[in-house]
Protein backbone atom coordinates (compact mmCIF):
# COMPACT_ATOMS: atom_id res chain seq x y z
CA UNK A 1 0.00 0.00 0.00
CA UNK A 2 1.41 3.38 -0.98
CA UNK A 3 1.48 6.53 1.09
CA UNK A 4 -1.15 8.06 -1.20
CA UNK A 5 -3.53 5.14 -0.63
CA UNK A 6 -3.09 5.37 3.15
CA UNK A 7 -3.71 9.12 2.99
CA UNK A 8 -6.83 8.75 0.85
CA UNK A 9 -8.27 6.01 3.07
CA UNK A 10 -7.83 8.22 6.15
CA UNK A 11 -9.01 11.42 4.47
CA UNK A 12 -12.50 12.58 5.36
CA UNK A 13 -15.20 11.60 2.87
CA UNK A 14 -16.53 14.51 0.91
CA UNK A 15 -19.24 15.36 -1.54
CA UNK A 16 -18.97 18.14 -4.07
CA UNK A 17 -22.13 19.17 -5.83
CA UNK A 18 -22.09 21.44 -8.85
CA UNK A 19 -25.22 22.98 -10.23
CA UNK A 20 -23.84 25.35 -12.85
CA UNK A 21 -26.07 28.08 -14.10
CA UNK A 22 -23.27 30.19 -15.50
CA UNK A 23 -24.81 32.00 -18.45
CA UNK A 24 -22.45 34.61 -19.84
CA UNK A 25 -21.88 35.31 -23.49
CA UNK A 26 -20.77 32.02 -25.02
CA UNK A 27 -19.44 30.62 -21.74
CA UNK A 28 -21.74 27.63 -21.26
CA UNK A 29 -19.56 24.87 -19.84
CA UNK A 30 -22.05 22.00 -19.69
CA UNK A 31 -24.43 20.68 -22.33
CA UNK A 32 -27.85 22.30 -21.93
CA UNK A 33 -29.60 19.01 -21.18
CA UNK A 34 -27.65 18.54 -17.92
CA UNK A 35 -29.36 19.65 -14.73
CA UNK A 36 -26.75 18.60 -12.19
CA UNK A 37 -23.35 16.89 -11.87
CA UNK A 38 -22.41 15.33 -8.53
CA UNK A 39 -18.86 14.20 -7.77
CA UNK A 40 -18.79 12.04 -4.65
CA UNK A 41 -15.70 10.11 -3.52
CA UNK A 42 -14.83 8.00 -6.59
CA UNK A 43 -18.15 8.39 -8.39
CA UNK A 44 -19.74 10.88 -10.77
CA UNK A 45 -23.50 11.23 -11.16
CA UNK A 46 -25.01 13.15 -14.09
CA UNK A 47 -28.68 14.11 -13.84
CA UNK A 48 -30.38 15.31 -17.00
CA UNK A 49 -33.22 17.83 -17.12
CA UNK A 50 -35.63 15.08 -18.25
CA UNK A 51 -34.87 13.08 -15.07
CA UNK A 52 -32.58 10.44 -16.60
CA UNK A 53 -29.34 9.86 -14.75
CA UNK A 54 -26.06 8.08 -15.28
CA UNK A 55 -23.61 6.92 -12.65
CA UNK A 56 -19.93 6.19 -13.15
CA UNK A 57 -17.83 4.64 -10.39
CA UNK A 58 -14.08 4.13 -10.29
CA UNK A 59 -12.68 0.79 -9.18
CA UNK A 60 -10.26 0.70 -6.26
CA UNK A 61 -7.37 -0.21 -8.57
CA UNK A 62 -7.82 2.81 -10.86
CA UNK A 63 -6.91 6.46 -10.44
CA UNK A 64 -10.01 8.63 -10.22
CA UNK A 65 -10.39 11.15 -13.05
CA UNK A 66 -13.53 13.31 -12.78
CA UNK A 67 -13.49 14.10 -16.52
CA UNK A 68 -13.50 10.42 -17.49
CA UNK A 69 -16.18 9.76 -14.86
CA UNK A 70 -18.29 12.62 -16.19
CA UNK A 71 -17.96 11.38 -19.78
CA UNK A 72 -19.04 7.85 -18.84
CA UNK A 73 -21.89 9.01 -16.61
CA UNK A 74 -23.18 11.43 -19.27
CA UNK A 75 -23.16 8.70 -21.89
CA UNK A 76 -24.99 6.34 -19.53
CA UNK A 77 -27.62 9.02 -18.86
CA UNK A 78 -28.15 9.58 -22.58
CA UNK A 79 -28.08 5.92 -23.67
CA UNK A 80 -29.88 3.33 -21.59
CA UNK A 81 -28.22 0.46 -23.47
CA UNK A 82 -24.57 1.31 -22.81
CA UNK A 83 -23.62 -2.36 -22.48
CA UNK A 84 -24.10 -2.70 -26.26
CA UNK A 85 -21.48 -0.01 -26.88
CA UNK A 86 -19.03 -1.83 -24.62
CA UNK A 87 -19.64 -5.08 -26.52
CA UNK A 88 -19.20 -3.35 -29.89
CA UNK A 89 -15.99 -1.63 -28.80
CA UNK A 90 -14.55 -4.86 -27.42
CA UNK A 91 -15.35 -6.73 -30.66
CA UNK A 92 -13.82 -3.93 -32.72
CA UNK A 93 -10.58 -3.95 -30.70
CA UNK A 94 -10.37 -7.77 -30.77
CA UNK A 95 -10.86 -7.88 -34.55
CA UNK A 96 -8.23 -5.20 -35.10
CA UNK A 97 -5.74 -7.13 -32.96
CA UNK A 98 -6.45 -10.38 -34.83
CA UNK A 99 -5.84 -8.66 -38.16
CA UNK A 100 -2.65 -6.98 -36.91
CA UNK A 101 -3.94 -3.40 -37.14
CA UNK A 102 -2.43 -0.72 -34.92
CA UNK A 103 -5.77 0.96 -34.35
CA UNK A 104 -9.41 -0.03 -34.12
CA UNK A 105 -12.06 2.11 -35.84
CA UNK A 106 -15.77 1.84 -35.09
CA UNK A 107 -17.90 3.62 -37.71
CA UNK A 108 -21.44 4.82 -37.25
CA UNK A 109 -23.08 4.04 -40.60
Amino acid sequence: MTYANIFLENAPKFTMEYNYQWKKEGNDILPHDIKRVIVQNKAVIVILRNGDKGISTCSQDDTFDPYVGFTIAYYKAKQSKNYKLKQALNRCVENAKKKGYKQAILNNN
